[in-house]
């Protein structure tokens, strides 16, 4: 019987299937609540992301149908915000770039703040694609800039498995000025953080209870190269200056809108 009722969660694959599976019945609901195959699938099926996740995060006692509903949070950021106590290596990044239907994704944990750009342990930026398997083209030509501008570009930040949506943007226009490759810029955009600090006030930083000092003011601007690099640069004032490596981390720590469950 468990095997059938896999099969029919498994065709139905939605979070609706399975909830309205385990109602049918006691011995329905006692079957599928004593196995997570159905919710590790769909999880994994709906949010590739968790697969670098899960392998990244420490090992959390977390339902996959948990880790399933905070990841659906994310993506639609509707849930209650808490802070929490950390090192900026246990925070993970995650890119996904979207063009032409195909999602191109890295995930991995920032190290640090490097002339403005987000570096990892190693002193590289993130990348999504390797040396030969850029899917830009000739970015020279009218008929990408017109396909590019179907594309987007999001950022997610994971700290034991829960996720938040920092950034989200359209493609804006492209760059000659790049070293290594032409480089596509996004829209700026505002960060979510926990709570508002009025236009009014004179104040550039927010001091937290554990003394730390958080930017006033969050933005971010992605810069995307042909070779697959991209260049997060994290704002930390109206005058667009770049955080440094405490600030990014105070942000994470303090002001990120994080889960409570």
């Amino acid at each position: 019987m468990d095997e059938l009722l896999i099969h029919i969660g498994r065709v139905g694959s939605s979070a609706a299937t399975i909830i309205t599976m385990e109602c049918t019945c006691v011995s329905w609901r006692t079957a599928l609540r004593a196995t997570e195959t159905l919710w590790k699938m769909l999880a994994l099926q709906h949010f590739p992301r968790l697969h670098d996740l899960l392998r990244l995060s420490p090992v959390q006692s977390v339902s996959y149908r948990t880790i399933y509903e905070r990841q659906l949070a994310a993506d639609f950021q509707t849930h209650d915000v808490d802070a929490r106590a950390s090192e900026l290596s246990e925070y993970l990044l995650t890119i996904e770039f979207t063009l032409s239907g195909s999602v191109f994704r890295w995930t991995g944990a920032a190290s640090a703040i490097v002339e403005g750009d987000v570096v990892l342990a190693d002193g590289s930026t993130p990348r999504l694609w390797e040396d030969g398997e850029s899917p830009l083209g000739d970015l020279g030509m009218d008929n990408q800039v017109v396909r590019l501008r179907e594309s987007s570009l999001t950022v997610f930040v994971t700290h034991r498995l829960l996720t938040v949506r920092l950034y989200e943007a359209d493609f804006d226009e492209i760059h000659d000025d790049g070293l290594d490759g032409t480089p596509l810029s996004f829209d700026w955009k505002a960060l979510p953080r926990r709570w508002n600090i009025t236009d009014t006030t004179d104040l550039d930083m927010h001091i937290t209870d554990t003394g730390l000092e958080v930017p006033a003011n969050f933005e971010l601007v992605c810069r995307l190269n042909e070779d697959g690099r991209v260049a997060l640069r994290f704002k930390c004032d109206e005058d667009g200056n770049d955080m440094d490596t405490d600030q990014l981390h105070a942000y994470f720590e303090q002001a990120v809108p994080w889960p409570t469950h």
